[in-house]
Formats: structure tokens, sequence, C-alpha cells
């Protein structure tokens, strides 16, 4: 009997790096559930401590009056490892720049964090056929001037604002178009052997029934 391929079904030639968010919609115990087989969560700064594997949101400033922000030392002292930067969210609703991603970008690296650079378009750009120029502006004012030495140190994220939480998905070709130019960008701002080894990233309504035929592609 023919059945669709799922996750269990692909050989990954490297550990895949999958991350799961949340907004203000989940209590510590339903979070605890739905992260259950996540290999990567970002909980909002209240939830931190329920999670061994931590990765959340950071503050651009290292310390000062600040009041409701979190810096990098104090979620490198929760035990964080990776910060979500550049969602649409935020750029959107707090006003957050190409500007401010690129110096969130680099406090984290400098105190030890991985950034999560987040990019992608909004359905008017997408039917505008700018979309590729769009993300790959965004990655290179991100992540202008970033100094780094191991591909580790930063992942990037390809979300298509139209796709998030509505049910539309980017089809596994529309991604691997959009993250094959992401990968050429920074190949140009870090070098080959750099760029060939960071991991970039697709969100937008992935799930069980798409993430094998997404996960293939080789970017």
């Amino acid at each position: 009997m023919k059945r669709d391929l799922g996750p269990k079904d692909l050989i990954f030639p490297a550990p895949v790096l999958i991350v799961g968010t949340y907004g203000q919609d989940g209590t510590p115990n339903a979070m605890n559930v739905a992260w259950g087989g996540i290999c990567s969560s970002v909980p909002p700064a209240v939830a931190i401590s329920i999670r061994e594997t931590r990765r959340t949101f950071a503050n651009i400033q290292a310390k000062g009056a600040f009041t409701g922000e979190s810096s990098c030392d104090m979620l490198k002292s929760a035990g964080c490892t990776y910060c979500i930067i550049g969602h649409s969210e935020r750029r959107d609703y707090f006003h957050e720049t190409d500007e401010d991603q690129n110096k969130k970008a680099k406090a984290l690296v400098a105190a030890g964090l991985v950034p999560v650079f987040c990019c992608g378009e909004s359905l008017e750009v997408r039917e505008a056929g700018t979309y590729v120029e769009h993300v790959v502006n965004q990655v290179k004012a991100g992540l202008a001037g970033l100094e780094i030495t191991c591909p580790k140190q930063v992942v990037v994220a390809y979300e298509p604002i139209w796709a998030i939480g509505t049910g539309k998905t980017a089809t596994a070709e529309d991604a691997q178009e959009v993250c094959g130019a992401i990968r050429e960008t920074l190949k140009e701002m870090f070098g080959e052997e750099l760029a060939n080894g960071i991991r970039v990233l697709y969100g937008g309504s992935a799930k069980p029934g798409n993430i094998a035929e997404l996960v293939a592609k080789p970017d």
C-alpha cells in the first residue's frame, strides 16, 4: 500500500535543527506537552526554566535601565544557547529594523550565543515578484559585519510572512529558491566554506505532511 513519506523515512547527512516558537498562547504545562518532540524550543522569557535546552529572545543592550528586557548575560545565566532575532512579528509590531537585528546579531555572537536570524517576505512582496531580492537584502543588512569563525555561530531562518499560521505553505521548490539565494548570499559574506556549513531553516506552516519534502532540499 502506498503511503506518504514522513521524517523517519529520510536519512540526513547531518543533524537537522528544528526550532519551535511560542507567542503568548501557552502555559508552562501546555508548552511542555507541545514541545515533547521538538529539537529546539524557543519559550518566552517567563518559561525559560521549564526547558533544559533553552532558546529565547534577546535585547541589544548589555546592561542598563531597560526594564522588562533580557540581556545576553541574563540569558546565558539562565542556560540559553540560541536566540531568535528579526522575527516578522518583532519587525511589524515593535518596529524593529534591519539595523536593530544587526546589532542584536553582533551582541549575541560576542556573548557566545547563537542568533537565529529570521527573514521573509509579505504577500505583497511575493506577488510583486521581488521576494528573492527582498530576503537577500534582509540577510545582507542583518548580518553585515558579523565576525564568525564557525558555521554553528549563526542560523538563518527563512519564514515567508504569508505562510505563518495561515495554513498556506511555500512549496519545497519555493522554499529552495529563496534558501538557495540565502546560501549564495552567505557565501559572498562569509566565504564558501563557512557558508556551506551554516544552517538555513524554513518556517511557515511546516508540518508532518510536508516536512520530509522540505528537509530533502539541498539548502
